[in-house]
This record gives structure tokens, sequence and C-alpha cells, in this order.
């Protein structure tokens, strides 16, 4: 009995600190931005548009809002990192997905607002369609 609880309490001891490491290696939006090539690209997209929604300015500098862990996706056959934040305390209507391509090289978003959306950057329609279901079009 003593060694059949050593090995449960060894088997939870490798779990606990295998989920902790998966845990631990989830990215969100706001690690992304804190990668040069990726805030680069970022800053560029907010600044060739214009009236960007307060609350996406807000998270552009203190990283406050409700991120989702980013992802790699695949449209087209090439492959994107995926990121998603939405506003505060109303998630259901002020959301904002991205689209980095190689590495950080570009990023294309849409705000979903008002129950609208807004297209950022230069987005083909295959991109727009991976925005929309990001969104939850």
């Amino acid at each position: 009995m003593r060694n059949r609880f050593k090995q449960l309490s060894v088997l939870g001891l490798v779990s606990a600190l295998m989920c902790g490491s998966a845990f631990a290696a989830d990215e969100y939006l706001f690690d992304t931005l804190k990668k040069p090539a990726y805030r680069k690209v970022w800053n560029a997209m907010l600044a060739r548009e214009k009236n960007i929604p307060p609350w996406i300015i807000s998270f552009s500098n203190t990283y406050n809002g409700v991120a989702s862990p980013v992802q790699n996706v695949t449209v087209g056959g090439k492959t994107y990192l995926s990121g998603y934040v939405c506003k505060p305390h109303d998630c259901a209507d002020n959301a904002l997905a991205v689209l980095f391509d190689n590495n950080g090289a570009s990023v294309s978003g849409v705000v979903k607002q008002g129950g609208k959306l807004r297209y950022l950057g230069a987005p083909d329609a295959a991109i727009k369609a991976a925005l929309d279901d990001a969104v939850g079009k």
C-alpha cells in the first residue's frame, strides 16, 4: 500500500509539473507585442488608420484587455500567428483579431464594434474570412 501511495504521489507531481509547463508556454497578444518585430508592424498598422477605438489604443499602451492565447493558423497554405483581444467588460461588441505574417513581417486585423467589422491593414479575401471567424462574425 505504501509503495502504491508513493507511485500515485510521483504521478501526481509529474502531472502537476506538466500542466504547469503547458500553461507557462501560453503566449498572449500582449506577450507577442513585446517582441520588436511584431510591435513594429502593429504600430505601423494602427498609425495608418483613423478613429481607432480608444480601448485598442489603451491596450496598445497598457496591455489591459481580455485576450486569448495566440495560435498558429493556416490560411491559403501559409501559416499566420493569430491573436485576439476584446474590451474589458464589453467583449461581445468590442473585439480585435489580428493575423501576423512571417514572424512579424506584416499584420492585418479586424475590429468588431457596434455589430460592424472594420479591417485594418490590407487583408485579402482569405485573410478577411479568417479574421471574421476569429471575431465570431
